[in-house]
């Protein structure tokens, strides 16, 4: 996403609804220690223009994310080609046509990528050069990226069905149809499917929670979470699973840590959540609708920290060292000290980025608005 969910109509509608729905967030005072000393902490190390979808695309901006598989990185873009990257040096390894636009990250098992495009095609690839493997079509198309596990490939399409599909031959093993309500006012965007090896876990727009049998799709529970008479009641955001938990929120006004088991509430802050969350020992970092950045106690709720950015549309954070990144929809990215929240480093993402950055060792991976991949490292000093 990534936020994966996010579309342009999000960046015209924010100022729109989330001053009445989520006032209890933006009536906190500004930390003081937001403008101080930029340190040259990260630098970039290459960047790498991929082609982005023309001005009649369906979806803006570029929201795919990459898939990264030892030194290679996999990404489509809605300019309907599928890429194949060096990590270590921003070349293109090989690049593949594609029928339709992609605004997901694929999934890679072994040696084959699985993808799904804005037609509602779900399609598996040859790792090695993009050949096909297999395709399958529906009537809905999915927004969110697809779930390897075992041998079974795992997708929502639209707002109501769960498919798995054989990872060999994209053969449909079993579907589920939730009995869901969805209002007609909602975010076009979708959950991911997440697991913890023995189950699936994900978010829809009637605002519940499901946790599913892989084997046969079987609901073992589901949650509410949305706020009675939030506008939108969409749970776009990817859930974070850790340790026997999950850790989820969404347009709705309210972030989650969930007990895995049953389905039910450990604790519960009053945030506006659309991506999802990161994580470190002690803390669950967060980015708003309106702009903040929070660190919360994992085990409380507790707010440790809060900051107020000016772009108000924030990508998802991620623990980088002792640090927190955060991309934003213009331009800006920012750093902050994990356990303060003090800014450390300002710098620029060229067109700005809504996709979860991406960490791998000591650098940072960012797919940004016009499908331009850009990785930074750690300035010498």
């Amino acid at each position: 996403m990534t936020l994966k969910s996010f579309v342009l109509s999000f960046v015209f509608l924010t100022g729109f609804f989330t001053a009445p729905v989520f006032a209890q967030s933006i009536q906190l005072e500004k930390s003081k220690d937001y403008k101080q000393k930029n340190i040259k902490v990260l630098k970039q190390v290459w960047s790498r223009g991929l082609k982005a979808g023309g001005p009649a695309k369906r979806y803006a901006p570029e929201i795919s994310e990459p898939a990264v598989v030892g030194n290679t990185i996999y990404m489509a873009t809605q300019g309907k080609i599928l890429y194949a990257v060096s990590l270590s040096s921003g070349k293109i390894e090989w690049k593949k046509e594609l029928e339709h636009p992609v605004s997901m990250a694929p999934a890679v098992s072994g040696h084959t990528i699985i993808l799904s495009d804005l037609e509602g095609r779900v399609f598996a690839v040859n790792k090695a050069d993009g050949n096909l493997i297999w395709e399958q079509s529906f009537k809905n198309l999915s927004l969110g990226e697809p779930l390897v596990l075992n041998d079974k490939v795992y997708i929502l399409l639209g707002e109501t069905r769960v498919v798995a599909l054989s990872l060999d031959s994209g053969s449909v093993a079993w579907q589920k149809n939730i009995r869901t309500f969805v209002k007609k006012m909602t975010m076009h965007g979708q959950s991911s499917i997440v697991t913890d090896g023995r189950s699936l876990y994900f978010g829809l727009a009637d605002g519940f929670l499901y946790k599913l049998k892989p084997e046969n799709g079987a609901v073992v529970w589901s949650q509410k979470l949305a706020i009675p008479l939030a506008t939108f009641k969409d749970i776009d955001a990817k859930p974070v699973y850790e340790n026997g938990y999950l850790y989820v929120g969404g347009y709705f006004g309210a972030f989650y840590k969930i007990n895995a088991s049953n389905g039910s509430v450990v604790w519960k802050k009053n945030l506006a959540v659309p991506g999802p969350a990161a994580l470190s020992e002690d803390f669950v970092y967060v980015t708003t609708v309106d702009g903040q950045v929070f660190a919360l106690n994992k085990t409380s709720g507790q707010e440790v920290w809060f900051q107020k950015i000016d772009e108000s549309i924030l990508a998802a954070p991620v623990v980088f060292q002792q640090y927190v990144f955060v991309t934003t929809y213009k331009k800006d990215a920012y750093l902050f000290d994990m356990q303060s929240g003090k800014q450390v480093q300002n710098l620029s993402v060229s067109s700005g980025s809504l996709n979860t950055p991406q960490v791998h060792g000591d650098q940072i991976l960012i797919a940004n608005n016009t499908a331009d991949l850009i990785l930074y490292g750690l300035s010498k000093k």
